[in-house]
């Protein structure tokens, strides 16, 4: 039995929901305000790679530049900027 284009689409699919639900996990549960960031900025690349499987170029297109790439990076800049307290441990 030979596998066709729709049997690999699927599976990729499943993967990349997959990866999705796992960086949103990450992005929820890690400590550090960066590192979520970084996980955010995954997820909407995954969701970005959502819209390619269906088709849709211009929403992945969209989907990359403007929130994986300038939403991300506007919430990248707003953690840098703010001030930090050295030495004070998470509660």
């Amino acid at each position: 039995m030979a596998l066709d284009l729709t049997d690999i689409t699927q599976l990729a699919f499943f993967i990349n929901a997959a990866f999705i639900l796992f960086t949103m996990f990450m992005s929820l549960t890690v400590d550090k305000v960066m590192q979520s960031t970084y996980w955010l900025i995954l997820m909407l690349v995954g969701v970005g790679i959502t819209f390619l499987l269906a088709n849709s170029e211009i929403m992945f297109a969209f989907q990359i530049s403007i929130y994986g790439g300038g939403i991300a990076v506007l919430l990248l800049f707003a953690v840098l900027l703010t001030k930090h307290e050295i030495g004070r441990a998470h509660v």
